[in-house]
């Protein structure tokens, strides 16, 4: 404003912002809402700073989903010591919902229902036959599944798992042999 210029009522003059720390707003999914709570360590990015990561922690998490989007709130409290997080810049967080050491992860397309339980089928050690495996299904994360269970070393069936049961007979290709076969199909006249 300048002087002598007329405010209307409850006009805002100026904006007072805290800097260190600031807070951080995300919105979150009902699938991942349930992994979170408040304390948790979240690290954050920006555009602005390319490559650099800023630590944080949640420290808010709404108790209700907006109705048009069906997200909640998260607030979280950023450290920006140097002030180089600005209000109203754009943010992504990561958060860590599970740790699990020592994982057997398998393609997802490997996982198969039988019964009304989820399992794969893994290749014997003698490579003749299949067995049939139940499984726990954890931690998912693009085309791969962290799973659980007892006997699940080796090679598992990623193809065809309709067309097998728990001991069928399998042969597997030799793979040097079938893709030397395929090159030499590509440079024959």
């Amino acid at each position: 404003m300048d002087e002598g210029q007329t405010v209307a009522a409850n006009a805002p003059l100026l904006l007072i912002v805290e800097l260190q720390p600031i807070v951080g707003v995300v919105f979150v999914t009902e699938k991942d809402y349930a992994f979170l709570q408040p304390g948790q360590p979240v690290l954050l990015t920006t555009d602005a700073y390319p490559g650099e990561q800023f630590a944080g922690r949640i420290d808010r998490i709404a108790p209700v989903f907006r109705t048009a989007t069906r997200q909640a709130r998260i607030e979280m409290t950023i450290e920006n010591r140097r002030h180089r997080l600005k209000p109203g810049m754009f943010i992504q967080a990561t958060v860590e919902l599970s740790r699990v050491a020592d994982a057997i992860i398998v393609p997802e397309q490997a996982l198969t229902e039988r019964n009304d339980r989820t399992g794969v089928f893994v290749v014997s050690e003698d490579e003749k036959s299949v067995l049939w495996r139940e499984v726990k299904v954890g931690i998912r994360e693009g085309d791969r599944v962290q799973v659980e269970g007892q006997g699940l070393n080796g090679r598992v069936v990623t193809l065809g798992q309709q067309l097998v049961n728990d001991g069928s007979p399998v042969t597997i290709p030799d793979l040097q042999a079938v893709y030397a076969a395929g090159r030499k199909k590509e440079s024959s006249p």
